[in-house]
C-alpha cells in the first residue's frame, strides 16, 4: 500500500553522488548554472549528472520520473528536453500518523543535453505531475 504523494524537501543536481552506510550521501560539485568554455558550442551533452532528492510525508512504492525542461521563454509551454524512464521507489513502511520520516536517494542521469543557452528546470514527477523543481541557467562564456 502506498501513502500520499511524497513531499519533495530537497533537490540537488551535482556531478557525482555516492552513498555509504557510515556517512550517508556525498555530493560532489552541486550545480545550478553551467557556463560553456570558449572551445565548446551548443548543443552540449553532459555524460553524467546526478540528482539527489530528499522526500518526506509518505511511504510505500511510488512511480517517479525526472525531466529536464526548457523554460527560457516564459510565455511558452515548457519543452521537455530529456527524461528518464519511469521508475519505482520504495519509501518504506509508514512512519506513523505524522509520516515525517525522510527518505533520500540519488539518481544517475546519463547524456544530459542542453541544446542552447537559456533557463531550464529539473522536474521530479510522481504520476506525471511535477512535485519538485530545480532551476538551472546555461550560458555561453562572455
Amino acid at each position: 500500500m502506498s501513502g500520499p504523494t511524497p513531499i519533495v524537501r530537497q533537490l540537488v543536481l551535482c556531478e557525482r553522488a555516492s552513498f555509504s552506510f557510515t556517512n550517508g550521501y556525498t555530493l560532489v560539485n552541486p550545480r545550478l548554472d553551467f557556463v560553456l568554455a570558449k572551445e565548446e558550442s551548443f548543443p552540449i551533452w553532459y555524460p553524467e549528472l546526478w540528482l539527489f532528492a530528499q522526500l518526506s510525508g509518505s511511504y510505500g512504492q511510488h512511480r517517479f520520473q525526472i525531466r529536464l525542461v526548457d523554460v527560457t521563454e516564459p510565455s511558452a509551454e515548457p519543452v521537455t528536453i530529456f527524461e528518464t524512464d519511469e521508475r519505482v521507489i520504495d519509501l518504506g513502511k509508514s512512519g506513523g500518523p505524522f509520516r515525517r520520516l525522510t527518505r533520500s536517494w540519488a539518481v544517475r542521469l546519463k547524456r544530459v543535453p542542453f541544446p542552447s543557452a537559456g533557463r531550464y528546470e529539473i522536474w521530479l514527477t510522481f504520476d506525471g505531475v511535477p512535485h519538485g523543481q530545480l532551476e538551472l541557467v546555461v550560458e555561453e562564456e562572455s
